[in-house]
């Protein structure tokens, strides 16, 4: 039983850490969807037509996965 109550008191920690990290993190990003712990947005992303499944974060969003966050640019006239 003690052994339970360490192992949810340290992933307790883990959660309350990593939101305030992200809140705290340097530099601002874009919008983008919430990403999920280690796989990021691969899960919410439509495979087939990922501009459409990102059209609702606009020209400019932000996504995570494994190696970073990534800033993508689109936009649909070139000057």
């Amino acid at each position: 039983m003690a052994l339970f109550i360490v192992l949810v008191v340290c992933l307790s920690c883990l959660i309350l850490f990593s939101l305030w990290n992200r809140r705290h993190a340097k530099g601002k990003l874009p919008p983008g969807p919430t990403p999920l712990p280690i796989i990021g947005n691969i899960l919410q992303l439509d495979i087939k037509d990922i501009a459409k499944s990102l059209s609702f974060y606009f020209s400019i969003y932000s996504l995570m996965s494994s190696n970073g966050n990534e800033t993508v640019f689109s936009f649909s006239k070139i000057y």
